[in-house]
C-alpha cells in the first residue's frame, strides 16, 4: 500500500513538472492559498497603514527638536558675541595698598610698582645702535641678556631736555621693567614705600601719556603704568603719543 501511495505521489509531481496544461487544471489547493494570501496581505496592509503616521510623528518630533536646538544655539551665539577686549586701568589691578620704588631723573621723581619691577642694575657703557630714537641710550649686557636702556629724562620730558640739563644728568642705575628687555636709566634710588590707592590721583582715561597711571598727592611723583610703557617703547613711540 505504501509503495502504491508513494508511486502515485511521484507520478503526480512528475505530471505537474512535465504537463503545463494539466498543472493549470489541477489547482485543488489554490482557493485555500488565495485565502491565506489575501489574509496575509490584509494583515500586511493593516500593519503598513500604521507606519506612515508613526514615522511622520517621529520625523516631526525630530524636526521640532532640531528647530528648537537651532534657535537655542542662535540665541546663545548672540548672547556670547565676542566683544573687543578693554584692558583694565592700573588702578583696577593693584591692591588697595601696594608697594613702589621711587627713583629720580633730572629732578623728576617717578614710582614703579614693585610687581612690575624686573630688577635694578648699575649703569654701564652701552652699545649704540644706528637708526634708533634719540632717547635710546643703547644696549647694555646683564647676565647674558641684552637690555635696551632708555634715556629716561629725554623720553619723559623732551620739551625740557636741553643741552644744559643733559650735561647735568649722571645716570647711576637702570631700573628693569618686568617682562621685557627694557630698562629706565635713573640718577638715584630714593626708597621703597607702601602707598594707599586713595592717596593717588588716578587717571580715568589713558589718552596721551598712557605710561602715566597717576600722581601720588603728597610726593607729587608720577606712577608708571609699566605695561603701557613697554608697549610704547616697543613701538618706538614718544611720551605724548597714544598707543591706539
Amino acid at each position: 500500500m505504501v509503495n502504491k501511495v508513494d508511486a502515485t505521489v511521484v507520478d503526480f509531481f512528475s505530471v505537474l513538472l512535465k504537463d503545463t496544461k494539466t498543472s493549470q487544471k489541477l489547482s485543488f489547493a489554490e482557493p485555500e492559498e488565495k485565502e491565506v494570501k489575501q489574509q496575509k496581505e490584509q494583515e500586511l496592509q493593516a500593519l503598513l497603514s500604521t507606519i506612515p503616521t508613526e514615522t511622520k510623528t517621529v520625523i516631526d518630533d525630530v524636526t521640532d527638536k532640531a528647530e528648537v536646538s537651532f534657535v537655542t544655539e542662535e540665541v546663545i551665539a548672540k548672547k556670547t558675541e565676542i566683544k573687543p577686549e578693554t584692558k583694565p586701568l592700573l588702578a583696577d589691578i593693584l591692591d588697595e595698598e601696594f608697594q613702589v620704588l621711587y627713583f629720580s631723573v633730572g629732578g623728576l621723581v617717578l614710582a614703579v610698582p614693585l610687581v612690575n619691577l624686573g630688577g635694578i642694575i648699575n649703569s654701564a657703557n652701552c652699545t649704540n645702535i644706528l637708526g634708533r630714537p634719540t632717547w635710546f641710550n643703547g644696549v647694555q649686557t646683564n647676565r647674558e641678556q641684552n637690555v635696551n636702556v632708555v634715556d629716561t629724562a629725554a623720553w619723559v620730558m623732551p620739551e625740557k631736555y636741553t643741552d644744559e640739563l643733559k650735561a647735568s644728568i649722571s645716570y647711576q642705575y637702570v631700573v628693569l621693567l618686568e617682562g621685557s628687555d627694557w630698562g629706565l636709566a635713573c640718577e638715584s634710588l630714593i626708597s621703597a614705600d607702601t602707598i594707599d590707592k586713595s592717596k593717588v590721583n588716578w587717571r580715568q582715561k589713558t589718552g596721551k601719556r598712557p605710561w602715566l597711571a597717576g600722581v601720588v598727592k603728597d610726593k607729587m611723583c608720577g606712577i608708571l603704568n609699566v605695561d603701557a610703557l613697554i608697549q610704547m617703547l616697543d613701538k618706538g613711540l614718544n611720551c605724548q603719543d597714544s598707543i591706539n
